[in-house]
């Protein structure tokens, strides 16, 4: 190896460790990224099957009065692990 190359193939080396460096990273991001669109479906599939679940006995609501934030109402039965109030449900999927 010749003196006048050191510097270059050094050079070199430091962008191929700062590209390995960025393409770990970008995976790492990317399964983050995966796991949380994994995780998001499941409450969507788990909120959907909930929903088929609400019978008539929920239409009542449909016509009662709340502010269009829905932040007034209260989820007084039903399924309160949603943390989705009934009237702002079916206002906003209205």
């Amino acid at each position: 190896m010749r003196v006048e190359n050191q510097p270059r193939q050094y050079i070199n080396l430091m962008k191929l460790i700062d590209a390995i460096l960025i393409w770990r990273g970008l995976l790492t991001e990317n399964q983050k990224l995966r796991n949380r669109n994994a995780e998001l479906k499941r409450k969507i599939e788990l909120l959907t099957a909930r929903v088929m679940q609400i019978d008539t006995t929920v239409a009542p609501l449909d016509n009662a009065e709340y502010d269009s934030d829905c932040s007034t109402e209260v989820l007084s039965s039903g399924y309160p692990d949603t943390g989705i109030h009934i009237k702002c449900f079916i206002h906003v999927f209205r």
